[in-house]
């Protein structure tokens, strides 16, 4: 990662570790440990910067994303147990991969109601306000 001199103030932590003049030193930052300063090569003299990430590696990451994620005793609804039921008989792929699902209807008939009117009128009186008012 290369950042620039003017922001490495505003990354730099107080832990610092160092074995003396001629070894690198160790320096704490906001994005993990570095290491700074001359290290000595044969026949050659050159400074080196090395940046350190004190995170564990993704793999291990998603591992324990996954572990934490398990479902130790799945408790489903009937519900639920319909739905996934539904999904396993009737989930297909098509020609291309995708996967086809139907989407399920709920056991019950639910009446919306009679909305239409009042949305019908809402929106006239939404548009003779913007009529009146050309700015909006």
């Amino acid at each position: 990662m290369l950042i620039g001199s003017d922001l490495c103030p505003y990354l730099m932590k107080n832990g610092c570790y160092t074995r003396g003049k001629n070894h690198p030193v160790i320096q704490e930052t906001h994005l993990g440990w570095i290491f700074l300063g001359h290290i000595p090569k044969e026949g050659a003299d050159r400074s080196t910067a090395l940046f350190i990430c004190n995170e564990p590696p993704i793999d291990f990451q998603l591992q324990r994303f996954w572990e934490q994620e398990e479902i130790v005793s799945p408790i489903r609804t009937k519900e639920e147990e319909t739905v996934e039921r539904h999904f396993v008989e009737i989930t297909t792929a098509d020609e291309t991969g995708r996967f086809v699902v139907r989407v399920p209807r709920h056991s019950q008939n639910l009446q919306i109601g009679d909305s239409y009117t009042t949305a019908e009128y809402r929106f006239q009186q939404l548009e003779r306000k913007l009529r009146r008012n050309l700015e909006l």
